[in-house]
């Protein structure tokens, strides 16, 4: 199934391709079965307000109540609350523009950045260039910043009532903007802008093809929904967009009924990612004077972004406003410690690659690898519905020749008030046994072979590492 929206049209164009807020209410575009690969259309983050034509003054013109449109929500058949709503991410598409901004008033720094600045980028054969940031090419590393699931009408209250008591104490919390809501009945829904327990504004870059989410079903069908795509972010996303695109994600749903352990908050696994040469600068807990502070995460984090954008522009000549737009598109921030008083430790982490202009053997590589890669996870969805048929055949088959050794033993009496009763399966006749076995056999042999064909296709990716 292919779920299709204008994304030359901003969503209130479109209404009833998706929504910009979180509500029990929103009536689902589609009714989806489970273990269905669903492919969702997307508008980018800020609904096209940016184009290739777009100025650096564009960049303080947003609307920002139109954020962040999503395409959905999708009715996964079976969900109920209290399940657990498994989410395989299996694949991305991209479009081939992309945008990142600094936004006055918006950002980790904007205390520091108050002019606009726009990067647009060239999405092609699976790298972002921008003339904007002369110098460097970002690989595709495509994830949804936005995706989660309804919430009950409990929760939402919930969470309006610990929001507006946050403001109230002083805490900065998303306005409202009922008048941009779509569709407007949900004018009085959650804003996307946070994560919170439905999931939302993640931004978990880890959620790229081959990775899982799991996220706490709170209504009837879950109205599961997803937006925002990235074709590349770095971890915390700091100046408040990563390479912001239109495109397309495909999905696959798993209920998980009676789970044994049920997250409060999204939970997720990625896949393995390969290891890339890097450079790092590190932030303690001081502030722009020098004073020293106890244990202050965000004065650390600040810190290490501040040298990561000095370095930027001392060694690749980048303007503070590329080098902050390059930090948050590829730049991961990560908490090295957080033990030794008075000072926790943030680290700036850039990988060095992205310097370095790809070869066209190795664009064609990179193309090749994830070609093979998508190859290599329909062989594993493959290799796991086989093994589950095949578990099922050889249930039967046992069951089958459990009840005949049974049968032996008892009087007819017995054996027929249990087949009345259903505990016994029906005696099979002979070519029924046959075509039992020979299900199992015929099972086994694709399965194996589907195991050939990805140790085949598992030897290969290894032969494209060794060239790189």
């Amino acid at each position: 199934m292919r779920i299709a929206v204008d994304a030359s049209r901003p969503l209130a164009d479109e209404p009833s391709s998706g929504h910009n807020r979180w509500h029990p209410e929103i009536e689902p575009i589609a009714r989806v079965p489970q273990d269905e690969e669903i492919t969702a259309e997307t508008r980018d983050g800020i609904d096209g307000q940016l184009t290739a034509a777009s100025s650096h003054a564009d960049a303080d013109q947003l609307d920002l109540g139109v954020g962040h449109p999503l395409t959905g929500p999708l009715f996964v058949e079976g969900a109920a609350p209290g399940d657990v709503l498994e989410v395989e991410f299996v694949a991305f598409e991209a479009a081939d523009f992309g945008v990142a901004a600094v936004i006055p008033g918006f950002g980790f720094l904007a205390d520091l950045f108050e002019q606009p600045f726009v990067a647009k980028f060239r999405l092609e054969d699976g790298f972002a260039r921008s003339d904007e940031l002369p110098g460097v090419t970002l690989p595709a590393d495509i994830f949804p910043g936005v995706v989660g699931v309804a919430p009950s009408h409990e929760l939402m209250a919930e969470v309006r009532a610990r929001e507006t008591e946050l403001a109230e104490r002083g805490g900065v919390v998303a306005g409202q903007n009922p008048e941009a809501a779509v569709p407007a009945s949900a004018a009085d829904g959650l804003r996307t802008i946070p994560p919170r327990e439905i999931g939302g504004n993640l931004d978990v870059r880890g959620l790229v093809a081959g990775s899982r989410a799991y996220f706490p079903v709170q209504v009837p069908g879950a109205l599961f929904s997803i937006g925002d795509l990235h074709f590349a972010q770095g971890d915390g996303e700091t100046c408040g967009t990563g390479i912001e695109m239109a495109g397309a994600a495909t999905v696959r749903f798993r209920v998980h009924k009676n789970p044994t352990w049920r997250p409060r908050f999204p939970a997720y696994e990625t896949p393995p990612q390969r290891p890339r040469r890097t450079f790092a600068t590190t932030g303690i807990s001081l502030d722009d004077d020098g004073r020293n502070e106890s244990m202050d995460l965000e004065l650390a984090t600040r810190r290490a972004i501040v040298e990561m954008i000095g370095w930027l522009g001392a060694e690749h000549d980048l303007s503070r406003e590329a080098a902050y737009v390059l930090v948050s598109a590829a730049v991961d921030l990560r908490l090295s410690e957080i033990v030794d008083v008075p000072n926790p430790l943030v680290s700036a982490v850039v990988p060095l690659d992205i310097f370095t202009e790809p070869s066209r053997d190795k664009i064609v590589r990179e193309k090749r690898r994830a070609e093979v890669q998508g190859r290599l996870a329909t062989e594993r969805r493959r290799d796991e519905a086989l093994s589950g048929r095949l578990e099922q055949a050889l249930r039967n088959a046992t069951a089958w020749r459990t009840d005949a050794r049974v049968i032996n033993d008892m009087d007819d009496a017995a054996v027929a008030l249990l087949q009345e009763m259903r505990v016994l399966l029906p005696e099979p006749d002979g070519d029924a046994r046959e075509r039992v076995d020979g299900k199992v056999t015929e099972l086994q042999a694709e399965l194996d072979t589907c195991r050939e064909r990805q140790r085949a296709l598992t030897a290969y990716l290894d032969a494209l590492d060794s060239l790189s």
